[in-house]
């Protein structure tokens, strides 16, 4: 793991209560969802990276309760409260630049909320690929990047941010066949960044 990667590990661990107390809107990707299981035959495996405290789980236990839901992340604070949470559930830790620590299974979806921007764009090809080898060829992706910090850096929050513009984040994934079925953007929780969506088709 590198320092950056440390980095955001140590903040999540860290404020992971606090975040998980913060972050209570289910639902605000509802519209998004809907148009991504729709993309999906009933029983379609999903991997949720970036699962944090199971903040999107309620979506799958609802809307997609015909998929078959997993949950990775970095931070073993956020995974102690995903399993507290949805103990029927299968949550795991994970690096998504660390094929070795991944889930050998292979999925018909990935669902990755607020993630991929705390990936230098150096390390994209890695991430990429590894989430291509997740998931089934012609398999189905959401994500979502901001467009500058959401909040401001701090002593106690050094967490590394990647921000995108359409073009910049187009540039990343279609040279890889990746196609972008839809796509928008809506304002965050807190200060002034867009976050842009994406529901996309791998090769």
């Amino acid at each position: 793991m590198d320092k950056t990667q440390k980095t955001n590990k140590e903040f999540y661990d860290r404020s992971a209560e606090q975040w998980t107390a913060s972050h209570t809107n289910s639902f605000w990707h509802e519209n998004q969802f809907r148009a991504f299981v729709k993309m999906l035959p009933k029983g379609a495996r999903v991997i949720d990276i970036g699962c944090a405290s199971g903040i999107h789980v309620p979506l799958f236990l609802g809307i997609g309760r015909h998929l078959k839901y997993e949950g990775v992340d970095l931070s073993s604070k956020f995974l102690s409260i995903a399993r507290a949470r949805f103990p029927q559930l299968s949550f795991r830790r994970a690096n998504i630049l660390d094929a070795k620590t991944l889930p050998k299974n292979k999925y018909d979806a990935f669902w990755a909320v607020a993630v991929m921007q705390h990936i230098p764009l150096k390390d994209w090809p890695t991430m990429l690929t590894n989430m291509e080898k997740l998931v089934k060829k012609g398999g189905v992706g959401y994500f979502t990047v901001p467009t500058e910090r959401p909040n401001p850096a701090s002593k106690e929050d050094r967490r590394f941010f990647e921000f995108f513009d359409d073009a910049k984040l187009r540039a990343a994934i279609t040279p890889r066949g990746w196609k972008v079925v839809k796509s928008g953007e809506r304002a965050g929780r807190t200060g002034n960044a867009l976050w842009r969506w994406y529901i996309v088709r791998l090769p």
